[in-house]
């Protein structure tokens, strides 16, 4: 399984949000391909500033609006990790 995390941390105006739409546009322009064949792309975003930046988050074809939190909490977090698994176990039987 290709899983990808990442954390952008920096100070305001310093590209965060640029920076990681331009990752993640790359990664769905040349798709996710394994021995397995092609993966489906996820994209999950926790960011205060999803507000301010909508119209540059909106160019991503793999941000679905439930997968989108702007606040953090260790509840969110674990709320992730268990749609995650179930995602997973639901791959593994098909």
């Amino acid at each position: 399984n290709l899983f990808f995390n990442g954390l952008f941390v920096g100070s305001r105006g310093s590209g965060k949000s640029y920076s990681v739409v331009k990752i993640i546009r790359e990664f769905e322009k040349s798709k996710m391909i394994s021995g397995q064949g092609e993966h489906e792309i996820r994209t999950i975003l926790i960011s205060p500033t999803y507000d301010a930046n909508k119209p540059l988050f909106d160019n991503l074809k793999s941000l679905d609006e439930n997968d989108i939190y702007e606040t953090y909490s260790e509840a969110i977090l674990e709320k992730i990790i268990d749609d995650i698994k179930r995602y997973i176990k639901t791959k593994i039987k098909l």
